[in-house]
C-alpha cells in the first residue's frame, strides 16, 4: 500500500473530500492486478480521477467520458458524451470498472426536466 502521503495528495476533483482516495483504496487491496485492466470515467469532469489513477495504475487503459473534453486527457482517450442521453462509446472496450462518481445524478436529468417543466 503507497504511503499515507501519496494517498493524500490524490486530488479532490469535483466531488466530495476522499471519493476518489476511497476508490484508489479499494483498487489496491492486495491480490489485485491492475495493470492491465481497462477503466472508464464518466462523467470524467477535468479528469483528477484518471490522473490519479494513472499514478497508482500506469499500465491500466484509461478513458474518460464528458461533455468537454479535459485537457490532460489524449483524443483517442476521450468520446464526448452527454450522459443523460443514451450512448455507446468505445465499442473495441470491454471495461473492467466504470465509475461515475458525480455523475449518477446526470443519468436522469432529461426526465426529472420534463417533469419539473410540466409542473410549473
Amino acid at each position: 500500500m503507497p504511503s499515507k502521503q501519496i494517498l493524500n495528495s490524490i486530488p479532490r476533483g469535483m466531488t466530495c473530500r476522499g471519493v476518489h482516495r476511497a476508490i484508489i483504496e479499494y483498487l489496491l487491496k492486495p491480490g489485485k492486478d491492475l495493470s492491465t485492466s481497462a477503466m472508464l470515467d464518466i462523467p470524467c469532469g477535468k479528469g483528477e480521477l484518471i490522473s490519479s489513477l494513472r499514478r497508482f495504475f500506469p499500465g491500466a487503459d484509461l478513458r474518460g467520458c464528458d461533455l468537454k473534453k479535459p485537457d490532460s486527457l489524449a483524443s483517442g482517450d476521450f468520446a464526448s458524451v452527454d450522459a443523460s442521453r443514451p450512448f455507446a462509446v468505445f465499442p473495441e472496450n470491454k471495461f473492467d470498472y466504470i465509475f461515475s462518481v458525480s455523475g449518477v445524478m446526470e443519468f436522469d436529468k432529461g426526465s426529472s426536466q420534463k417533469t419539473e417543466n410540466k409542473a410549473r
